[in-house]
């Protein structure tokens, strides 16, 4: 069959070009988190957002969230634009229960 440079399906949504959209997640202490996963556009000087790739530890770097209500559900602007909160967050792959990818437009709709 021959190597692949994507094992797992982690491995090949994160490491398509030019990706961007909302990464939501309920964690195992039952609480949501959505992440904006943005590579492309660093916010207020941090990174753009990361994912570990195999062999390594999974791992995620968002680099911004975004309000949610308590069911998960992105809050959003009066254009209709996520609301984020300017918290870039590291989580951990044994932390996650559910992971949902969401994709937007990269000129910034949701």
């Amino acid at each position: 069959m021959g190597a692949t440079p994507a094992p797992r399906g982690w491995d090949q949504l994160f490491r398509t070009p030019g990706l961007s959209g909302l990464l939501q997640l309920k964690l195992t202490d039952g609480q949501w988190l959505v992440g904006l996963w943005d590579r492309a556009s660093p916010l207020n000087g941090l990174p753009g957002s990361y994912a570990a790739g195999f062999p390594h530890p999974q791992d995620l770097y968002l680099v911004d969230t975004c309000v949610i209500d308590g069911d998960g559900a992105v809050i959003t602007d009066d254009s209709g634009h996520p609301k984020l909160t300017g918290v870039a967050v590291l989580v951990r792959w044994e932390q996650v229960v559910y992971a949902g990818f969401l994709q937007v437009s990269t000129e910034g709709e949701p």
